[in-house]
């Protein structure tokens, strides 16, 4: 197992804090999945592909690993919605390096609280550009898992062969 899907797993954990509503801690929360979603990244490269990793381990790691900071060579596009890199290049990567080199890049927080006795809170954070900050971290994540997933199979394969 890649050592960066560990890394995921924390992410996940945050984002899934964010969707039980925790109006107290959603900042440090946001910040948490944010960064560890692109920790997945220098994981990736620097401890997943480190000298212990086989040759054919480490070229299938720089290969992804590239891609996902790259133009896609399908559309040649940096945004390409085909291959999902968009979202590392679009979302991960910009909004961990607004809140970590410029202290930006926070949604905004909305906090309803309903129920008899205002037991029950639901927050909402809402990106600059209007899209649903949760779904955007969900999507990352999941997006991620599904890149991981592939790299592991192709090294398997790489492997048997």
């Amino acid at each position: 197992m890649l050592e960066a899907r560990n890394i995921l797993d924390r992410a996940k954990g945050a984002i899934n804090a964010l969707k039980a509503g925790d109006a107290y801690s959603w900042e440090s929360l946001w910040v948490n999945a944010v960064v560890s979603l692109r920790s997945v990244g220098h994981v990736l490269d620097k401890t997943d592909s480190s000298d212990e990793a086989s040759d054919a381990a480490k070229k299938i790691i720089a290969e992804h690993w590239q891609s996902w900071k790259s133009v896609c060579d399908d559309c040649e596009e940096s945004d390409c919605e085909d291959c999902g890199t968009w979202v590392f290049k679009e979302f991960i990567e910009p909004t961990r390096n607004s809140l970590i080199k410029e202290n930006q890049g926070m949604p905004t927080c909305t906090v309803k609280t309903y129920g008899e006795y205002d037991e029950h809170v639901e927050v909402t954070l809402t990106l600059e550009n209007g899209e649903d900050g949760v779904g955007m971290l969900e999507y990352a994540a999941d997006w991620l898992e599904g890149e991981l997933d592939e790299i592991e199979e192709e090294i398997e394969a790489e492997a048997k062969s």
